[in-house]
């Protein structure tokens, strides 16, 4: 979800004549503060359609000039540490400045470098976001019980890399089982292929929370506006695919006696599937845990309308909005490039840790459309017990 600030904050965050951006990195051991670093260069990114959503690169230094280097290479140890870059804005009277930030993910770290000069250290890291704990086996193999709900199961295959583990998730209405899944199995893959059997997704929230959700916009209602004239926008590209879109997905069980088709039948569109565009079936989605049709049906529906946002798409640049995240949904308006209070769905994110003059580096949004109304139902979020 779209972070929220203060009241104080947001006003000093949206002022037409910029406002004083802050940045940090803290190191985390055992997921609390070990110690706090400052960027001075880098960015997060996020997509939405990735295996591992989100990415980080950045440059730090220590703003103490305490740590020596056998101190860092004790804080930066990868089998401890993971890293939770912020950005925020400095406010306030001038004796009583306040900062506040916005998370941008906990990363696990896949490598660092250490540049150690007469000026003091420098430290390149590079990491991914929490997915990075379950990518790999179990100590033993996990049995799932015929009946368990689908949310229940991809907690239990969590938990066998990671006890600890706590998952928002939604209620899918859905069981599965009986499951072996043998202790070679990749977790994080064998969970995702679950959540992916409703229409849903598994990834890690700003915030370093895994969430199992349905696929596509997170928020209820559009989050953010980047308008022309605001100072909120700078350079847009508009891209119309109506070659490569697919319009037909098929999902269906390795047997092949569950069988759903969702297909764009909306006349007025590019892609309309019973039109001059025709019938474009995507790869058929295959998987284990279909187990009616209205569960493959969920699934088809879910693909489709991640598929027909690829019909138009915009890229967009400006000055960094730590309080956006992927799939939430946002306005943007540029009449000249066709877009008019146009709701469309943020893809992926470049988010730079770099601070220079004004807001330093800007950052970069690619958005798709949100073509297909969901069917209504509401799958309310909250925590799966073990």
């Amino acid at each position: 979800m779209a972070w929220m600030w203060t009241p104080e904050a947001e006003r000093a965050r949206t002022a037409r004549g910029g406002h004083t951006v802050a940045t940090k990195v803290d190191i985390l051991h055992g997921g609390s503060w070990a110690y706090t670093l400052k960027a001075i260069g880098g960015e997060v990114s996020a997509s939405a359609g990735s295996s591992v959503r989100a990415s980080v690169g950045c440059t730090l230094v220590d703003p103490t000039g305490t740590l020596g280097k056998g101190d860092v290479g004790d804080l930066l140890n990868a089998d401890e540490c993971e890293i939770a870059p912020y950005r925020g804005v400095v406010f306030g009277p001038p004796r009583r400045r306040e900062r506040e930030y916005a998370p941008l993910g906990v990363f696990g770290l896949t490598s660092h470098e250490l540049d150690d000069t007469p000026d003091g250290l420098t430290i390149r890291l590079t990491g991914q976001d929490r997915a990075l704990i379950y990518q790999g086996q179990m100590l033993n193999a996990l049995t799932v019980r015929a009946g368990t709900p689908i949310e229940v199961a991809i907690r239990m295959l969590l938990a066998a890399r990671n006890p600890t583990v706590t998952l928002l998730a939604m209620r899918t209405g859905f069981t599965c089982g009986p499951l072996l899944y043998p202790s070679t199995t990749n977790v994080w893959d064998a969970a995702r292929e679950l959540a992916a059997s409703v229409g849903g997704i598994l990834f890690h929230d700003r915030t370093g929370q895994a969430v199992f959700a349905m696929s596509g916009p997170q928020s209820d209602a559009p989050v953010a506006m980047y308008a022309e004239g605001t100072g909120r926008l700078g350079k847009v590209t508009k891209k119309i695919d109506t070659d490569t879109i697919f319009n037909v997905v098929i999902a269906e069980s390795p047997d092949g006696r569950i069988r759903a088709v969702a297909q764009d039948l909306d006349p007025t569109s590019r892609t309309y599937a019973r039109g001059r565009y025709g019938p474009r079936p995507a790869p058929t989605l295959v998987n284990q845990h279909f187990h009616s049709v209205d569960q493959a049906m969920q699934a088809a529906v879910a693909r489709l309308d991640y598929e027909l946002g690829r019909t138009e798409t915009a890229t967009f640049t400006g000055p960094p909005d730590a309080g956006q995240y992927v799939d939430e949904a946002v306005v943007l308006h540029r009449p000249a490039s066709g877009f008019h209070y146009r709701g469309v769905v943020v893809d992926e994110l470049d988010m730079p840790l770099e601070v220079g003059d004004g807001d330093g580096a800007e950052m970069t949004v690619r958005c798709r459309s949100s073509r297909l109304a969901r069917d209504g139902r509401m799958f309310p979020i909250e925590e799966v017990a073990a």
